[in-house]
């Protein structure tokens, strides 16, 4: 996967002796634009890249060092969801570049889910993970569970439904009109919001979905 970009602004400041990328260090973040992460461009060149999505990242300029020979200055650090980590990304990055490697896999939601709390277990970050809420709370952005996607359905209902191992687009489907609508809080138009977004799942015998993140 590669990222397509766009002509960006320049600084036309003679201190500025080039640029470099600076991802947002965040879940929802594409692995592609996680490992374009500290890339450099001259100030000569162009024109900035872009991401295709402005909350993807920025370029930061390269300020001339004072001191000949030595290199540009950077921030020692920047800001993330778990608070402020090293510049270059440090462990943080390297977690989020481990989970986008599993979340953006081309396998249904369910098998990137187990996968994914596989993965999760063998990485030596485990301090990191826990403030993120661990395992539940990072698989429930990314691959959260059908059921909680559809817009309108109540913890009443979905408790239900999940007790009843009815979970997945296929098996609501399968259920009747009159059975849906004896579940809690389901009506009659709530009836038509499931049967569509059943219709509509990509992957229909999967508990899973991929997260529909907002793009700012």
């Amino acid at each position: 996967m590669t990222i397509t970009y766009r002509a960006g602004e320049k600084i036309d400041d003679p201190l500025v002796i080039g640029y470099e990328f600076c991802a947002t260090m965040q879940l929802r973040t594409p692995l592609a634009v996680l490992r374009q992460h500290g890339a450099t461009i001259p100030a000569a060149a162009d024109h900035l890249p872009a991401v295709d999505e402005l909350w993807h990242g920025i370029w930061t300029p390269l300020v001339a060092p004072l001191v000949p020979g030595m290199p540009p200055f950077r921030p020692s650090t920047m800001a993330s969801e778990v608070g402020p980590i090293p510049s270059d990304g440090g462990d943080y990055l390297r977690l989020l570049l481990c989970v986008r490697e599993v979340v953006e896999v081309d396998a249904p939601p369910d098998f990137r889910r187990a996968l994914l709390r596989v993965r999760l277990a063998g990485l030596p970050w485990q301090d990191l993970i826990a403030k993120m809420g661990g395992f539940e709370r990072i698989a429930g952005r990314l691959l959260p569970a059908f059921l909680e996607t559809i817009r309108g359905l109540r913890r009443p209902a979905i408790e239900h439904l999940w007790a009843r191992q009815l979970r997945t687009p296929e098996q609501l489907m399968g259920m009747s009109d009159q059975d849906l609508l004896a579940v809690p809080s389901i009506g009659p138009k709530l009836l038509q919001v499931v049967r569509s977004n059943c219709a509509e799942a990509k992957h229909p015998q999967s508990e899973f979905v991929d997260a529909v993140e907002p793009s700012a």
